[in-house]
């Protein structure tokens, strides 16, 4: 696909640096502006973008009465309240699980047990019949460092237990309710969703879209949660899950706190969604702008946001 003259110099850059990108979109006022494919447009893995899907299940949850962010965990799950004996784990709450500040810290899913049924089958310990515990109740069993909402940390963990809070409240997968309710209204066909051994949809990654699928969540979100006229998510959930919740670490210029399981942006007040290899939506609201990009540049993740910020947001 040959680059129009504003995407001309990321398109050269990312040339001459060798950056691994699928493809990218900008959209102003609802409207494509440019875009530009090194590759067909075709579904693959989102890693943590989606995350973001996960926490606009937890806002219809929470619009439709199922869910409310002080409800704890041990509320949600009364089966598994027994499961640590830490009396900050009964302290635990889903806001805490969407804004990363458990106070558990834990890496449990950074790794095998996460990627790797075959592992997952070996390693998590079985009931009396033989069966693998579940998933969840080895999350919650993890231990805690702090006081839960006493600080940021990043953790797969949280994301996969607001997802089974919105499953066990809606009845139905995380998949399919995110389907239902947000993807298909706005043309997007079922996808695929990786799951656990139990069936369970993972919040944190492992939801597969194309790039021109991916960029339509940032849009329902500059657009205020509404997608051709009809209301998808209320506005008061999309301005409270991407406003800073908390303070995040600063690693980089684009780090600048944390929402409901979407970062901050450090330009116009606005928000991105984000996935380990590169996959990002940015959302400038205020100048009704959207950026969708899909990449996979492993530790290269640097130098594509200096190429983006240098390239694009500062042409803008």
């Amino acid at each position: 696909m040959k680059e129009s003259s504003f995407l001309a110099p990321f398109v050269e850059r990312a040339a001459e640096e060798n950056l691994n990108i699928f493809g990218i979109e900008i959209y102003e006022g609802g409207a494509l502006r440019d875009q530009y494919r090194w590759k067909e447009d075709e579904p693959v893995n989102i890693w943590s973008h989606t995350k973001c899907f996960t926490s606009a299940a937890v806002g219809l949850a929470v619009s439709e009465g199922k869910l409310m962010l002080s409800d704890r965990i041990v509320e949600l799950f009364p089966d598994y309240q027994e499961i640590n004996p830490d009396p900050r784990f009964k302290r635990l709450t889903l806001r805490h699980v969407l804004t990363m500040s458990s106070g558990q810290k834990s890496e449990l899913l950074f790794g095998p047990m996460r990627d790797d049924p075959e592992y997952q089958l070996a390693h998590l310990p079985k009931d009396r019949a033989g069966n693998p515990m579940d998933l969840l109740e080895r999350i919650l069993s993890e231990p805690f460092e702090e006081e839960p909402g006493e600080s940021f940390a990043y953790s797969n963990c949280e994301a996969d237990i607001a997802a089974r809070c919105v499953e066990r409240a809606v009845g139905m997968t995380l998949q399919n309710y995110v389907y239902h309710r947000l993807l298909k209204p706005m043309g997007i066909p079922y996808p695929r969703w990786q799951s656990d051994l139990r069936g369970h949809s993972y919040g944190d990654a492992g939801l597969f879209l194309k790039t021109s699928d991916m960029v339509k969540l940032g849009l329902l979100y500059c657009q205020e949660g509404v997608w051709e006229g009809k209301t998808l998510l209320p506005t008061g959930w999309i301005r409270e899950s991407t406003k800073k919740q908390i303070d995040t670490p600063i690693r980089d210029p684009w780090d600048c706190g944390y929402g409901y399981l979407i970062w901050k942006f450090p330009v116009d007040d606005g928000y991105r969604f984000a996935g380990i290899g590169g996959q990002n939506t940015i959302v400038l609201p205020s100048r009704g702008i959207v950026i969708g990009m899909n990449a996979q540049v492993g530790r290269r993740l640097g130098e594509l946001k200096r190429l983006v910020t240098e390239t694009i947001i500062d042409r803008l």
